[in-house]
């Protein structure tokens, strides 16, 4: 990624290199370590400055798995019992990809969810023998050193999957010593499953499991003849599908062909899912160019300098924190009528009509963002939510709206750049 000027890189392509080394981060949490790192807003980061933006995901990491252990840690005791600490687990699962392994490299049916759970089951019976027979300092070696072996010797083959809810039990549950843990040795614990779960996401081209489950779906459903590849027709029908502005656009053909260079691997022309895999993180990385660029114009329609936009964002992202799960599957942070309203209440007071309006702009907000969604693709139809939401630029065109109309004294109840940029 460093091409255009050696040994910097654009911001821009700081998401796909997060998501290559295994650290699928939501886009607005991205957004606000990338502003706090690019200081000069220059929109390139040199090697040290990319190096932070890596510590910073890793102290985030850090923070959820402390306040984890805090939260299951009610009674204070300072160790979590096997169940608590599989509890523990699962809640942080919610947060931040982690992996349970077995070795299933030589069992049907290996990427099945049953097959996964059987296997899993039988190696917690093992292991449970083990401990009973070793004391608990050569358990600890024990363990450590199976991990270490179970990370140097992943291969397709022997890949579980992410621990998703669906998928959750037996394997966080071999992870946790049966004597418990404390806060040091559930870091270690939380930190290995979540180092295999950096190695799975690269392996599959920085998508999650469930990501590549309806992929898999979406490939079987253009691979017509059942061949297990995609060509010819298939193919024309493919890029139709995911990205129809390069596939009828002349000007942009040669950008398609290049793509599809990069993605078929063997360069026969067909693609089998591997190739399926690589050409649609090609079309992730283009619908993210494209969100970025959507931001930039939204944030000089509104009038918001670079501080403003990430000082708003910062309030966005605090607002929606208490649903950091949803945030972490979809990659999108999306803001709901009561957080946008709690966080407003909680600057200025509002009285029944004025909530009334608040609740009527942001319906119409919430309809904008819900097509701006669909029209870039990052949305399914199946996906629409009941529930309205609305994505960042929609915030931002919406705080300009009731900066400039004083909602509730706005203005007088605020500081920051929300107050700067009104009395500009």
């Amino acid at each position: 990624y460093s091409q255009e000027v050696v040994g910097e890189v654009k911001t821009v392509h700081v998401g796909r290199i997060m998501r290559w080394l295994g650290y699928p981060t939501a886009w607005d949490l991205q957004q606000c370590v990338i502003a706090q790192v690019d200081v000069d807003g220059s929109g390139w980061l040199d090697f040290s400055e990319l190096l932070a933006v890596v510590r910073k995901l890793r102290d985030h990491e850090l923070q959820a798995m402390l306040q984890t252990f805090d939260e299951f840690n009610s009674e204070e005791l300072g160790v979590l019992s096997p169940r608590h600490c599989h509890m523990a687990l699962r809640s942080l699962a919610q947060v931040i990809p982690l992996v349970g392994s077995a070795d299933v490299s030589q069992r049907p049916g290996a990427g099945n969810v049953r097959s996964f759970h059987s296997s899993t089951a039988s190696a917690h019976k093992k292991e449970e023998r083990e401990q009973e027979r070793a004391n608990e300092e050569q358990e600890e070696d024990d363990a450590s050193k199976q991990v270490d072996e179970e990370e140097a010797d992943l291969s397709n083959s022997e890949i579980t999957e992410y621990i998703v809810p669906e998928m959750l039990g037996d394997p966080l549950r071999h992870s946790c010593p049966t004597a418990g843990v404390d806060r040091s040795g559930f870091l270690i614990v939380a930190g290995r499953l979540r180092k295999q779960a950096r190695q799975l996401y690269q392996k599959k081209a920085g998508f999650s499991p469930r990501a590549i489950r309806s992929l898999q779906e979406r490939f079987m459903a253009h691979d017509f003849d059942g061949s297990g590849d995609i060509a010819h027709t298939e193919l024309r029908k493919l890029l139709n599908d995911v990205c129809p502005d390069l596939a009828t656009s002349a000007e942009q053909r040669p950008q398609l062909l290049q793509i599809l260079a990069e993605a078929d691997a063997d360069g026969d022309g067909r693609l089998d899912f591997p190739d399926y895999l690589r050409l649609m993180k090609h079309v992730e990385d283009l619908k993210e160019k494209e969100r970025i660029e959507r931001e930039l114009e939204v944030a000089r329609k509104s009038r918001f300098s670079r501080a403003d936009v990430e000082e708003f964002r910062e309030l966005f992202v605090g607002a929606v924190a208490g649903r950091e799960q949803q945030t972490a599957r979809s990659g999108i942070s999306k803001m709901r009528f009561e957080e946008l309203r709690s966080m407003i209440g909680g600057i200025c007071p509002m009285r029944s009509r004025e909530r009334l309006h608040l609740q009527t702009v942001f319906s119409k907000a919430a309809v904008a963002s819900a097509a701006a969604a669909a029209a870039d693709g990052t949305k399914e139809t199946s996906e629409i939510s009941s529930v309205q939401e609305i994505e960042f630029p929609e915030f931002l065109q919406l705080m300009r709206l009731l900066i400039d109309e004083d909602f509730a004294g706005l203005s007088a109840h605020t500081s920051g750049a929300a107050n700067k940029m009104n009395n500009k």
